[in-house]
């Protein structure tokens, strides 16, 4: 049995100028897509083509889920959390701050009552 060109094109996918190309490349005698190939060749191309898609396709899943997993590091944290921590931050700077002004102020009054 046969498989015309432009019909393995259609069930794999591509267009039949590349379909030409790839089975002149592996040796077919192919002018138009309107010529025939022996089942076996297309067979062979068709697990051959199938098994490149799968692998590109494995490798686009792990290029998102990689650009997912850095988009989601690069997340912008949550204003509420950011605020949180700022108040805390200036809270503590207070507290040490104001330690330094009681003492200040104990200094000034033994200057003063000197």
């Amino acid at each position: 049995m046969s498989v015309r060109v432009y019909q393995l094109a259609k069930q794999l996918g591509i267009d039949n100028k590349r379909m030409i190309q790839l089975l002149r490349e592996r040796g077919l005698d192919v002018s138009s897509p309107s010529n025939s190939i022996p089942t076996i060749y297309a067979d062979a191309l068709i697990e051959e083509v199938g098994d490149k898609k799968l692998i590109l396709e494995n490798d686009q899943q792990k290029e998102s889920t990689e650009h997912l997993e850095s988009a989601e590091s690069a997340v912008i944290s949550n204003p509420a959390q950011d605020n949180e921590q700022k108040d805390k931050e200036i809270e503590t700077e207070i507290k040490e701050a104001e330690p330094k002004t009681k003492e200040k102020q104990q200094d000034e009054e033994e200057i003063v009552n000197s």
